[in-house]
């Protein structure tokens, strides 16, 4: 296939893959019984429906969401696209290193996000979210500052942004629980 389509190739295979999972996930997974509930209540006119009030907080709550999910993808979006360039052009690691520096970092950011999901159940959403950004601050901070200096250093800050957008364990809980069923359901 050559450099020129190679990589094409695995584009291909990884969609491939998750439309296979998808269809499966499809098959094999039941619906959410709150869905079920909420999408089979009768419908009821305008004025004797029931309906959600949508008031100030629940605005300014889902703002609030937006924004921090916004702020977690663009993070992780950054560390995705600049990182690998930074590892081969700044920090002159080869191929096979950079690879392994991107998979440990995925790696603890999988493990970021676990942990940051059970915080959430001990500590509540807000703190596991506001503590989930204070590590993304720093972790991008650190390697702001050690990016310039010893190559073996920017590598190991480089962790820290991977570890900071842990806010991906708590916000879709979250997320999910802020709104009722009948703002999700329809």
């Amino acid at each position: 296939l050559g450099s020129d389509s190679g990589w094409r190739v695995g584009f291909v295979g990884i969609g491939v893959g998750c439309l296979l999972i998808a269809g499966t996930a499809a098959i094999w997974l039941p619906e959410s019984k709150v869905w079920q509930a909420a999408r089979s209540a009768p419908a009821r006119s305008a004025e004797g429906a029931a309906r959600v009030p949508v008031d100030a907080a629940l605005v300014r709550g889902g703002l609030f969401l937006t924004l921090c999910t916004t702020g977690v993808f663009a993070a992780s979006y950054s560390y995705i696209t600049f990182a690998p360039t930074f590892l081969r052009e700044v920090a002159g690691a080869s191929l096979t290193t950079s690879t392994l520096v991107l998979t440990v970092g995925t790696l603890l950011g999988i493990a970021s996000y676990l942990v940051a999901g059970a915080l959430s159940d001990r500590v509540g959403r807000r703190r596991a979210t506001l503590g989930a950004c204070v590590v993304g601050v720093l972790g991008f901070g650190a390697f702001a500052l050690l990016a310039s200096g010893s190559p073996v250093l920017a590598i190991v800050a480089l962790m820290g942004p991977a570890i900071g957008y842990a806010g991906f364990g708590v916000l879709g809980t979250w997320i999910s629980e802020y709104y009722p069923t009948r703002f999700r359901a329809f």
